[in-house]
Formats: C-alpha cells, sequence, structure tokens
C-alpha cells in the first residue's frame, strides 16, 4: 500500500441503502488479519462493489496455519442488527458489513447454495481461521 493514500469510496448508484463500512471479526489476536483486510479492500477500491455477496482476494498471510484465501462480504454477525447501520448527516448512512475469510473451495458452494443459506444453515465457525472447508476439500 505504499504511494496512494486511500480514499473512501465515491458513492456507487448500486449503494442504495447506505454506504459499506467493513468489519472482520476472527478469533486471533494476529494483527497480521486486520492488515490484510485493509490490502484486500485498498486493492478493490474502485473495483468491487462491496456489497453483500461480494467477493475479495485474500492476500496471502504469514499467520501460521491459516489456509482461508478468500474474503466474502455479508451481513454482520458482531453487533446487535440495530446498531449496523449508523445515519450520517444528510447523506445515507453508513451500513455495516462483514468480511469472512473463507476457502476457495467454498465458492462454489457458495454459489450453489446462496449466501444466505452457506452462512446460517451450514453451522460453520467463522471466526475460526483454521477451520476445514465446509466442502471437505482440502483447501
Amino acid at each position: 500500500m505504499t504511494g496512494r493514500q486511500a480514499q473512501p469510496p465515491p458513492p456507487r448508484p448500486n449503494w442504495t441503502r447506505g454506504r459499506p463500512e467493513l468489519i472482520l471479526a476472527v478469533q486471533d489476536g494476529d494483527r497480521r488479519w486486520g492488515e490484510a483486510m485493509g490490502r484486500a479492500v485498498f486493492a478493490d477500491l474502485g473495483l468491487s462493489s462491496f456489497s453483500s455477496g461480494s467477493m475479495l482476494a485474500l492476500p496471502p498471510l504469514a499467520v501460521p496455519g491459516a489456509s482461508l484465501t478468500k474474503l466474502m462480504i455479508f451481513l454482520q454477525s458482531v453487533l446487535d442488527p440495530e446498531d449496523a447501520s449508523v445515519a450520517v448527516g444528510e447523506g445515507r448512512p453508513i451500513s455495516l458489513a462483514q468480511l469472512y475469510p473463507i476457502h476457495g473451495s467454498e465458492i462454489g458452494l457458495i454459489s450453489k447454495v446462496g449466501p444466505t443459506k452457506f452462512f446460517l444453515e451450514f453451522g460453520i465457525d467463522f471466526m475460526g481461521v483454521h477451520r476445514r472447508s465446509a466442502t471437505g476439500a482440502v483447501a
């Protein structure tokens, strides 16, 4: 991330409910997760809509044992739902969405069943950064 100063992305026509603000919550105290999230978002500024279901490439991590390769944007699971949107001025509100580290092998499953079913019905521990793939495939 050298050379460019990160700027908030300009509003996009598909941001109908508000501007997304992304959060990451994992059960790992390694700060490299936050850095990787920042790099992934920065790499897709101007390219991604950052809407629910969007995928970002997770930069290679030097986190021992981590085999997750993608970040998927979906509903946040950290705050109460009524706290997931913040009004700021007269414009559209800021809507919090969460980045979930996933295995590349799970993309086909997500495409098949949809993100809602994948996140809500498969019983996956998305906070666990050393979890096995939901497909049973080796990452």
